[in-house]
C-alpha cells in the first residue's frame, strides 16, 4: 500500500494538471470555481488574528502548522526609516511623478511594505531564511509565476523556509503572491490556487542533494538527472504553505494550506485594505508571514 506521502504527491500532481488545463479559460476577472475539485476543501473567512497559541493551533482539524511571531518580539525590530521604501496611499496625488503609477505598483508596494516590516533581524530571530537556487533544490520542481493565457501574469516574492533544527528539515514554506486582479471576498483567484498547488507539489517532489557541486550542476542543466536523488520529504503528509496575497485595488489576504486526509485544505482570510498606510494591518501580516513551524501531534 502506498504511503500517505506518495498518495498526496499523486493528488497534488493531478490537481496541478487540472489547473494547467484551466489556464486558457480563466475569466478576465481571474477567479475560478473550485467546487468541482473533489480533492480540495476551501475554508473562507478563517480567523488569522487569533493563532498565538500553538497548542490550540495543533488541536484544529486539520492542524494549523504555523505559529505567528509574537507582537512583542516583532516590536523589538522596528523598520529603519532610512531603508523603508515609498508607499502611496490609494488617493495620494502622483501627478508630480516622472512615471504614472500603474495597477501593478499598487500591488507591489503592499509586498514591499510587509517585506520592510519583516526585517532581517526579525527573520533571524524566527530562524527563517530565503529559499534560493542553487542552494535549495525546491526551484528544480516549482515555477511560481505563470500567465493567464493572454490575460495577465502573477508572480511571487520573498519565499522563506525554516532553518533546519538539529538535522530536522521542515517542509513549511511562506511567500508573497502578486496579482494585478481585483479579488472578491470569499472567492479564490486562479493565481492563488495555482501558487498553492505548485508550491506544495514542488515541496512534495523536492530532492535531497547533499553535495553543493551536485546542486549547482542540477541547476545548470534544469534538473536533468534529479531522479537519481531521494526525496527530501519522504515521510511527510501535510506540506504546509502560507501565502500573503497582494491584489487590487490595494488589498491583501492570507492563505494557509496543507494536505489532510487525502485532501488539499485551503484556509483563506477576509480581504484587508492597504489603501492607507496608517490604517493597514502591517503588523498582523508581518507576524503571520514570520511564523515558526509547528509539528503535528503523532
Amino acid at each position: 500500500m502506498p504511503s500517505s506521502t506518495t498518495r498526496n504527491r499523486v493528488i497534488l500532481e493531478g490537481l496541478f494538471k487540472t489547473i494547467l488545463e484551466w489556464r486558457k479559460n480563466v475569466p478576465k476577472d481571474g477567479h475560478v470555481n473550485i467546487r468541482s475539485l473533489k480533492d480540495v476543501e476551501h475554508v473562507v473567512q478563517f480567523d488569522f488574528e487569533n493563532l498565538d497559541n500553538a497548542e490550540s493551533n495543533l488541536a484544529l482539524v486539520p492542524p494549523v502548522l504555523f505559529k505567528p511571531m509574537d507582537l512583542a518580539d516583532l516590536e523589538k525590530h522596528p523598520v529603519d526609516p532610512e531603508l523603508a521604501r515609498e508607499f502611496l496611499d490609494i488617493d495620494q496625488d502622483d501627478s508630480n511623478r516622472d512615471f504614472p503609477i500603474g495597477p501593478i505598483h499598487h500591488v507591489r508596494q503592499i509586498s514591499t511594505l510587509i517585506e520592510d516590516r519583516t526585517t532581517r533581524e526579525a527573520r533571524s530571530q524566527q530562524n527563517l531564511y530565503s529559499v534560493e537556487a542553487p542552494e535549495s533544490t525546491f526551484w528544480l520542481e516549482a515555477i511560481l509565476a505563470y500567465n493567464y493565457s493572454n490575460n495577465g501574469w502573477w508572480t511571487t516574492e520573498c519565499l522563506v523556509e525554516p532553518c533546519s533544527d538539529n538535522g530536522k528539515v521542515y517542509p513549511h514554506l511562506a511567500f508573497h503572491l502578486l496579482d494585478n486582479k481585483e479579488a472578491w471576498e470569499d472567492a479564490i483567484l486562479y493565481s492563488e490556487l495555482c501558487a498553492i498547488v505548485e508550491a506544495m507539489k514542488g515541496r512534495a517532489n523536492q530532492r535531497l542533494v547533499d553535495s553543493e557541486s551536485a546542486r549547482e550542476e542540477l541547476d545548470e542543466c534544469d534538473g536533468r538527472g534529479k531522479e537519481a536523488h531521494p526525496y527530501l520529504f519522504d515521510n511527510e503528509e501535510h506540506f504546509p504553505v502560507l501565502i500573503v496575497s497582494c491584489v487590487l485595488p490595494q488589498h491583501a489576504r492570507l492563505f494557509m494550506a496543507c494536505m489532510s486526509q487525502r485532501k488539499l485544505v485551503i484556509r483563506q482570510s477576509k480581504l484587508y485594505s492597504f489603501e492607507w498606510k496608517d490604517e493597514a494591518p502591517v503588523d498582523l501580516f508581518a507576524r503571520v508571514y514570520l511564523s515558526k513551524p509547528l509539528v503535528p501531534r503523532i
